[in-house]
């Protein structure tokens, strides 16, 4: 029996607008042979040679999600490491803003950029994780595309020259808390921002769920991890740690009534 090195989790979610969120089964079919080709690729890199064979070990019932799992390809060559770990690990070193090693192939690197292509346009979103926890799941959206594409641009030597900070900062950011998204394992968030009225997009694993609807539509001061880019001064993405709700103080609506005075009776009147 060909040993079991690995399992990875892969899950689309619809567009809105698709019926009742629904995932459009070519996109499904078309994104999972992305995967399978990253896997390929990784297999490729870390044992040399074609080791691994992918199975379906279960399908979701009404929902697009696949559990895969890796098994040897043949019982005379046994596998050096496991093609789904070495794809995770790269996926989530891209998706925290370390892009793609220098000396990686290049199918792998494209088969990496590939794997968010349309999201936000065919697909709302997605997840990828290895089986067994929530923790190292990785959210699959535009953000992430961005993240590989400009990965794959700095590996090909075609992205212009950066002109501020990349990479992850801690900060505090005021704003408003808008359109959170609970679906799934990794939630989302939009904050408008109080100065400049700029929107960034948000994860908020960290953040409980009543937090998060005490905090919505709320003006809320937000610790978070920041991801930058290296272009722009705001964070293309946020990851949330700890959400403050701030007193709306309501402008100078709240002096209202304030300084009114009684009107004078006549006996007051000299």
């Amino acid at each position: 029996m060909r040993a079991e090195l690995g399992k990875i989790q892969f899950k689309l979610y619809g567009l809105a607008h698709e019926k009742n969120g629904q995932v459009r089964a070519d996109v499904f079919a078309q994104k999972l042979s992305v995967l399978i080709k990253s896997l390929r690729a990784a297999d490729q890199l870390v044992n040399g040679t074609k080791s691994l064979s992918y199975l379906i070990s279960d399908l979701k019932y009404g929902s697009a999600e696949a559990l895969i799992d890796e098994v040897e390809y043949s019982t005379k060559k046994r596998a050096e490491r496991s093609s789904i770990r070495t794809l995770h690990s790269i996926v989530a070193d891209v998706n925290g803003g370390r892009g793609l090693p220098h000396d990686l192939p290049q199918a792998l690197a494209k088969a990496v950029a590939d794997i968010g292509n349309g999201s936000g346009r065919t697909f709302s979103h997605g997840e990828l994780g290895l089986a067994g926890s929530n923790e190292n799941v990785i959210r699959i959206d535009q953000f992430f595309d961005k993240k590989a594409d400009r990965a794959l641009a700095e590996l090909n030597q075609q992205l212009d020259p950066k002109s501020g900070f990349e990479g992850a900062a801690f900060g505090t950011f005021d704003g408003t808390l808008k359109e959170v998204d609970l679906r799934g394992t990794v939630a989302s968030a939009k904050l408008i921002l109080n100065v400049g009225g700029k929107e960034l997009d948000c994860t908020c694993n960290s953040i409980t769920v009543q937090n998060l609807k005490e905090a919505l539509d709320n003006r809320v001061s937000i610790s978070a991890i920041a991801y930058y880019n290296g272009k722009d001064r705001l964070p293309e993405q946020i990851e949330i740690k700890q959400i403050r709700l701030l007193d709306s103080g309501q402008g100078l609506q709240r002096w209202r009534g304030k300084f009114d005075l009684p009107y004078p009776s006549a006996e007051d009147i000299w």
